[in-house]
């Protein structure tokens, strides 16, 4: 079934969409929480998880990884 709106009529929709899931259920359990919440650091990851920087990078795919800056936010 498809969503119906009536011309002029509103509709609100929360920021945290599909595409966050999908990447939720990649992700380990340890930084689930982060996915659609506010950007956060290389830095605040790398401590939050305790991962090395190249573990970080597997999980980044837009970026180069190879030199991940610590407060360059995700």
């Amino acid at each position: 079934m498809g969503l119906v709106i009536k011309p002029g009529e509103q509709r609100f929709f929360s920021k945290r969409d599909a595409s966050t899931f999908f990447d939720t259920l990649r992700a380990p359990t340890d930084i689930q929480t982060f996915f659609g919440q506010p950007g956060v650091t290389v830095l605040e990851l790398l401590e939050a998880s305790g991962w090395r920087c190249e573990i970080l990078g597997s999980y980044v795919n837009d970026l180069d990884t190879e030199h991940l800056e610590t407060d360059l936010i995700l």
